[in-house]
């Protein structure tokens, strides 16, 4: 294989990778359809009121963007924070992480 075609499918993949690394209304969107469909009170109040549960999804994620992939950090009251990769369009649960409260 040439060096130029070489050259290409890496440009060709990391255009990829940054045109599917999604943003934070993207992760909201995930997580609220997540909530509606695991029932109990997360799932009432997310179907009831989902523009509040969206606002709250938005001011309470922190995103991290490292251009080709994104992780989201939902930080959740009296819980560890929930870490999320984001890449692809898609979503990866990674693992809930001790808050830091110094």
């Amino acid at each position: 294989m040439k060096p130029i075609q070489l050259f290409a499918g890496a440009a060709a993949l990391v255009a990829l990778f940054a045109l599917g690394n999604p943003g934070t209304d993207a992760y909201a969107t995930h997580e609220l359809k997540r909530l509606e469909g695991g029932g109990g009170v997360a799932g009432l109040v997310s179907g009831t009121l989902p523009g509040a549960t969206r606002a709250y999804l938005r001011g309470n994620t922190t995103r991290s963007n490292y251009g080709l992939f994104s992780v989201f950090r939902l930080q959740r009251p009296g819980m560890d924070d929930e870490v999320t990769l984001g890449v692809l369009w898609s979503f990866v649960p990674l693992h809930a992480a001790e808050r830091d409260e110094h």
